[in-house]
């Protein structure tokens, strides 16, 4: 099927970024830039990468317009995921956390799936660890597989469509908050706007 060859390859990536995460923490910024993973259909923006430690202004996390979970607090519980979907598909999910999970301190990596295993319904976040606010990029990497009305949609970011908070990150466990706009399916022509929490413990 179109979606497990797509989500195949989208775990290559992923693992390579998980590979040269602790080199990519240590780097200063004159190195060269890590290679690019997969992109979406519509190309690779420029999402500034940042440290981590002091949030940028982000545009997917804009609040002042109506995406879904504006008044949405920024936690959850356990090793759940929870996520509103509006626009072409309209969906709340509540996702579990898969284990084995791989998350830990700056500059390490992170690398976490939350699945529903009956629709199959998963949210991927990966790429080297922080905290605070950033951008989706080559090295902060979202992808999202809904199953609704039984047709599956991938969607992926990595080119600043979704911005990803991190509250708090350790070898025990991560939570944070997600928001999208605008992020455009790769296998369909649905776009959708995502706001939702995650966490996992380990």
């Amino acid at each position: 099927m179109i979606g497990h060859r797509m989500i195949a390859s989208l775990a290559v990536g992923i693992a390579a970024v998980l590979t040269l995460a602790p080199a990519l923490g240590a780097c200063g910024g004159d190195d060269a830039p890590p290679p690019a993973l997969p992109t979406s259909a519509f190309g690779v923006g420029e999402a500034e990468v940042t440290d981590g430690t002091t949030p940028d202004a982000v545009d997917a996390g804009d609040t002042d317009g109506d995406a879904p979970g504006s008044d949405q607090e920024a936690s959850s519980e356990g090793s759940s995921a929870r996520l509103e979907l509006r626009g072409d598909i309209d969906e709340d999910l509540r996702l579990t956390a898969e284990q084995p999970a791989m998350v830990g301190p700056p500059p390490g990596g992170i690398g976490v799936t939350w699945s529903e295993p009956l629709l199959n319904d998963r949210l991927t976040i990966a790429g080297v660890s922080f905290t605070g606010i950033r951008d989706t990029d080559p090295t902060t990497i979202v992808t999202l597989f809904v199953t609704s009305g039984g047709a599956p949609t991938l969607f992926l970011s990595n080119s600043g469509e979704c911005a990803v908070t991190i509250d708090a990150v350790s070898t025990g466990g991560m939570r944070g908050s997600l928001r999208c706009r605008n992020l455009q399916a790769e296998t369909g022509g649905e776009t959708i706007d995502l706001a939702g929490t995650f966490a996992v413990e380990v």
